[in-house]
């Protein structure tokens, strides 16, 4: 996900490059980039910088959150495609929606990067505190 700056996305474009296809998942960290900044678990505030960025970009380009996260997605070279999870129909129509909205400057792409994180406690699901877990959202 945008927020994970552990990962060397230039693997990604090697792995294209022998054939091996990379699908993306969690790219809302479990829900967590879409929740509002002020309503995140304690464990999760270091999310806070790259959600208001986030909004402040959207307000900008006029795209959502989850647009603008597609979009970052969708300009890391090698990725082929994503694994998006849903519960509803209309969740699935919303994410097809923002998955084929605008794609993001490089400039808007170069910002968000700034913003990636290493902190595995925040950044790994399976290490959050069941009691510390983003409320779900109506949209993912």
């Amino acid at each position: 996900n945008l927020a994970d700056g552990r990962l060397d996305v230039s693997l990604f474009e090697r792995a294209q490059k022998t054939d091996v296809r990379v699908f993306a998942r969690s790219i809302f960290l479990q829900g967590a980039l879409l929740q509002s900044a002020d309503n995140l678990p304690p464990n999760l505030f270091a999310l806070k910088p790259i959600i208001s960025l986030l909004d402040k970009l959207g307000e900008t380009t006029g795209l959502s959150r989850e647009a603008l996260l597609f979009g970052w997605l969708k300009a890391v070279p090698g990725i082929s495609g994503v694994v998006v999870g849903v519960e509803t129909i209309s969740q699935l129509r919303a994410a097809a929606a923002a998955f084929r909205s605008g794609e993001l400057l490089l400039q808007n792409r170069k910002l968000l990067q700034e913003m990636q994180l290493m902190d595995s406690n925040v950044l790994d699901p399976r290490k959050w505190p069941s009691k510390c877990r983003p409320a779900t959202t109506e949209n993912h």
